[in-house]
């Protein structure tokens, strides 16, 4: 992480601007401890809004919950067409805390299609139908990336659902894909993926090309065992749920390892299987896993 800033030099002659690159500080975290729990009967994906309610998905059947800030459920949608649960594959909160909720009908050719709500869950429009998608995130300008699995595709739509890029994405070399689940975009328009059989995450400009890659199987600090969420903090540093390691991962937006924690159980600070995961302003960190319950992390200096 850095920031630029300019520089004037004199040379005797003319005064020279030259562009110097600060480095921040990263916060010296020594650990992350459960701040609080709770059972949610879902292990998918999860957002917050600016207020801190908590919005999670469970893929299947097909629901959205919203709690407050303290885990209180609020309410509960339950998503059916023509008489059959649908998936519920994504949900994230735009920056005007509009809910986007990526839907799927398997039993009718795949259909995909986005609803939009508003914070106290009443729709407002949808789009859709001709899409595809497995999962989503928002960018600061509020534009929408879709990731397809089925295709290796990244697609990106206006909070309206008109269509602007599309970048094909399968393979195995730099900048592309073997599966993937988990997909964010920090404030510079960078794109970080978790690739999910390569067990590495990658980072891609603005336009989609390459910029950088970490990761490989393993156990190590920095290796994966199928990675599958990714969130960015306000200061840029991606967080990493590395599934079949039951830890989260965290990391400077080079690839350079900060922490990890976790491991595989069912007791306070574990995990089995963790999947969504999500940082408020604050730094604290939110979790969702196949232990059906949502646990917040609040880091330690």
């Amino acid at each position: 992480m850095s920031t630029n800033k300019n520089l004037y030099v004199y040379n005797g002659d003319y005064w020279c601007r030259v562009q110097i690159e600060i480095p921040i500080p990263v916060p010296n975290v020594t650990e992350y401890v459960v701040s609080r729990s709770w059972s949610t009967d879902t292990y998918s994906n999860i957002d917050l809004d600016s207020s801190g309610n908590i919005y999670v998905v469970n893929e299947e059947p097909g629901q959205l919950k919203k709690y407050s800030p303290e885990g209180d459920l609020q309410k509960q949608l339950d998503f059916v067409r023509d008489g059959y649960n649908v998936l519920a594959m994504d949900v994230k909160v735009d920056s005007n805390d509009t809910i986007y909720v990526l839907l799927r009908d398997d039993y009718n050719s795949y259909l995909t299609w986005v609803e939009k709500y508003s914070s106290e869950l009443v729709l407002s429009a949808s789009w859709g139908t001709n899409i595809s998608g497995d999962a989503m995130a928002i960018d600061k300008s509020d534009n929408i990336y879709l990731l397809d699995a089925s295709v290796m595709s990244l697609d990106k739509y206006n909070e309206n659902g008109i269509h602007s890029r599309r970048w094909e994405l399968q393979g195995s070399g730099d900048g592309k894909f073997g599966n993937f689940y988990g997909i964010a975009v920090d404030n510079d328009g960078y794109i970080y993926i978790a690739d999910y059989d390569n067990n590495r995450v990658q980072k891609l400009n603005s336009n989609g090309g390459f910029e950088a890659k970490w990761g490989l199987e393993g156990i190590g600090d920095g290796n994966f065992s199928h990675p599958v969420g990714i969130a960015i903090d306000n200061a840029g540093l991606i967080y990493v749920t590395d599934y079949y390691n039951h830890r989260i991962q965290k990391f400077k937006s080079d690839g350079e390892f900060i922490i990890k924690w976790g491991s595989e159980g069912i007791g306070e600070g574990d995990f089995y299987y963790p999947w969504g995961i999500v940082i408020d302003s604050s730094d604290n960190v939110y979790v969702v896993d196949e232990n059906e319950r949502i646990q917040v992390f609040t880091p330690v200096y």
